[in-house]
């Protein structure tokens, strides 16, 4: 059971994209994942996935993972800093009450 309830937050959130349909492994059999297909090749599920995985991979993973963990850190101390680039937190971190 634990480790179903640590698979349910992916599943959700690929359905909330819009790419995919969870499934967990109670309600997993041949009927099911046969449905699940076909609704997913009628509703345009697999052009959405395709689209999101395109711009997955366009995407510098490390530079969102380090912005994502330097603004944590810069909220977490009273600092700011963004990128006019992006608009996302990175770079130096400077004092907001300078």
């Amino acid at each position: 059971h634990h480790r179903e309830t640590r698979h349910r937050p992916q599943r959700n959130r690929i359905q909330k994209l819009g790419c995919g349909f969870g499934i967990s492994r109670r309600a997993y059999n041949r009927t099911r994942v046969i449905d699940l297909v076909k609704r997913m090749m009628e509703d345009g599920v697999a052009e959405r996935a395709a689209i999101l995985g395109e711009k997955i991979r366009a995407e510098d993973g490390v530079l969102c993972a380090c912005e994502a963990i330097e603004s944590l850190i810069a909220n977490s101390q009273g600092y700011t800093s963004y990128s006019t680039e992006r608009g996302l937190p990175c770079g130096l971190l400077t004092s907001s009450r300078e």
